[in-house]
């Protein structure tokens, strides 16, 4: 960028600092041997200022080529090569839209050159006629001593030209006025022009990115779609499986029904044999005591009477008799005592399938029985057991045993 400065500062001070000469201020100097600059490129198209663009040091050679030209002279296969040199390779793609930028200047150029050969000839012209008017003068001067009416008349032409010239020449300052401001507004133009160029290619870009970007949610619209039609899928077959487990539970409700009331039943029959088996427990206490009595009376009666013995005998037949109904009536608890392992065992079975279902009835099941086996407990306290040594017959301890086939 410095270098395309320092090669754009050679064309910054041309013959005049005006963005456009006339045409008379472009031609060849005879006294240089070399051609002179008759305009400045650089800043009619605006290489060193104005449009922010990079340079190389080769522009230099190329704008000294063009310098030596007339505006419209300039071809477009230079005008590419100069946009080429001045372009980087990132901003390459605008090379077209520089050219057209510069080949409407050089047009505006030479509108306005034409304008002023236009009134440069006028010029020359009324130059030619006043030299030839004062050539005819001098010559009249020289020739004639008494010519002061045709030098009046002559001089009179003379300033009525020169006052019309006069006139014309602010009528040309005028229009070059509104030319350079029809051409500082054009070149406002252009620069929008430009501008809207950059925007444009900006916003092209934004849109092609926002395509891509639509395409993408395109496709993860699809992804999602069938990953919806999947997990429907996938919930079709779950409320099937979940129909499924109704009907099990059903079952299983149905099959709890039906073990609750065999509980109760097995519960009734329980209480009955609890109640025989208190009945047993109050005559085991009632024979006890009956037992403690006549053994007090064998200890104080043996040594005094004999009959006494013969009572005693009699007392032993009829506790052996007792001990015999007493046997019995165990043989039918434990054998009671058998059936209830055999209930205790099938609620525990029922128990744990209750225990399976993951629903507060069957836990509110479940504390029912629990309470009810804890009443049951509570209700089967053993009582005291006769020894061996007293008794003289052993009795199978009936409250341990059904204590251990509960638990």
């Amino acid at each position: 960028m410095t270098r395309a400065r320092n090669a754009a500062q050679h064309h910054k001070n041309p013959a005049t600092s005006s963005h456009f000469l006339p045409c008379e201020l472009w031609t060849t100097s005879k006294v240089c041997k070399m051609p002179a600059a008759r305009w400045n490129p650089n800043t009619l198209l605006q290489i060193d200022e104005g449009s922010g663009l990079g340079m190389y040091n080769a522009i230099c050679c190329l704008l000294d080529d063009i310098s030596m030209k007339l505006p419209q002279q300039v071809t477009k296969v230079e005008l590419r090569r100069l946009a080429r040199l001045g372009l980087c390779q990132v901003h390459g793609y605008q090379r077209k839209e520089v050219v057209a930028k510069w080949e409407d200047i050089l047009g505006c150029i030479e509108g306005i050159s034409r304008t002023y050969e236009h009134q440069r000839e006028e010029i020359t012209q009324d130059l030619k006629k006043l030299q030839k008017e004062v050539d005819e003068c001098r010559s009249l001067l020289l020739v004639k001593e008494d010519c002061k009416d045709d030098l009046s008349v002559v001089l009179r032409r003379h300033l009525k030209r020169n006052a019309r010239l006069k006139k014309e020449l602010v009528e040309s300052q005028a229009t070059c006025a509104r030319l350079q401001k029809d051409f500082a507004r054009l070149k406002g133009q252009k620069e929008e022009t430009f501008r809207l160029s950059a925007e444009n290619s900006h916003l092209s870009d934004l849109l092609k990115s926002a395509e891509g970007e639509q395409e993408r949610y395109k496709s993860q619209e699809t992804n999602l779609t069938a990953e919806c039609e999947k997990l429907r899928k996938q919930n079709a077959a779950l409320q099937a499986d979940i129909n499924s487990a109704k009907d099990h539970y059903k079952d299983l409700q149905d099959r709890e029904q039906s073990a609750t009331m065999e509980l109760m039943a097995m519960t009734s029959q329980l209480h009955e044999a609890q109640s025989l088996n208190l009945g047993l427990e109050n005559d085991k206490k009632t024979l006890q005591s009956e037992i403690d009595i006549l053994k007090r009376e064998v200890e104080e009666l043996n040594d005094k009477n004999t009959s006494v013995s013969s009572q005693l005998a009699s007392a032993a037949a009829s506790l052996k008799t007792v001990t015999e109904e007493l046997c019995a009536a165990n043989k039918e608890n434990m054998e009671f005592r058998d059936e209830l392992i055999t209930a205790t065992r099938e609620m525990m079975e029922l128990r744990n399938k209750v225990r399976q279902l993951s629903t507060p009835v069957w836990y509110r099941v479940i504390r029912w029985i629990k309470k009810k086996l804890s009443g049951l407990g509570h209700l089967r306290s053993p009582g005291k057991e006769v020894s061996d040594a007293e008794e003289g017959v052993a009795l199978a301890p009936t409250a341990s045993g059904r204590d251990a086939g509960l638990a």
